[in-house]
């Protein structure tokens, strides 16, 4: 069964529909606009958005669920990307995965069960000459090719993260926000980490 939006979601939609629903085809507009003030999409939030922009729910879901970028559960307050383009997977970010998802103790697409991190994949990050990357939260780092590496990653900037199995909660759609990042680091003797957004 849908959880209904509450009343803070309810006028977050509406006000994001109502900057951007007279713009030409505004769907995507709308949708990150949605998530930029929720953390992700409501599965309630879609039939609303369907009426006001006059499409049908299996319009406005199919777009939610085509693109990575879109989330349909909320996400960790701290977000772990790992890079899954060919770059970085041939540079170890496959090795890379198995260990973040070991280390939190959840696979890609959910939360640990106290809502500190979620894991997603990325499909690049602009660090191609930095492989293998990862996102937390907002900033871009290079060159994570060692298990400590990511551990000490996630010490510092995710306040440490889940050891061992832990309860997940499933989230739907990467968040492939991070987009083309800085380059710092790239040139040799770097601490291999992008710039910040």
């Amino acid at each position: 069964m849908m959880q209904a939006l509450t009343a803070p979601q309810r006028e977050s939609v509406r006000r994001v529909l109502a900057q951007m629903k007279g713009r030409p085809g505004p769907l995507l507009e709308v949708l990150h606009g949605v998530q930029h003030d929720l953390g992700y999409i409501p599965a309630a939030a879609v039939p609303l958005i369907a009426e006001e922009l006059n499409l049908s729910r299996a319009e406005v879901h199919g777009v939610v669920s085509f693109y990575h970028h879109f989330r349909s559960a909320p996400p960790g307050r701290h977000t772990v990307q790992i890079c899954r383009a060919e770059s970085c997977q041939a540079m170890g970010a496959n090795a890379l995965a198995e260990h973040a998802k070991r280390r939190l103790g959840i696979d890609f697409e959910e939360r640990t069960a106290d809502g500190e991190l979620s894991l997603h994949p990325v499909y690049c990050l602009g660090q191609c000459a930095c492989s293998p990357a990862i996102m937390i939260d907002d900033e871009v780092f290079g060159r994570v090719s060692t298990p400590e590496r990511f551990d000490e990653l996630i010490a510092e900037h995710a306040g440490g993260g889940a050891t061992g199995a832990t309860a997940a909660t499933g989230a739907t759609g990467a968040t492939g926000s991070g987009g083309p990042a800085g380059m710092a680091g790239a040139a040799g003797g770097g601490n291999g980490r992008g710039g910040r957004k």
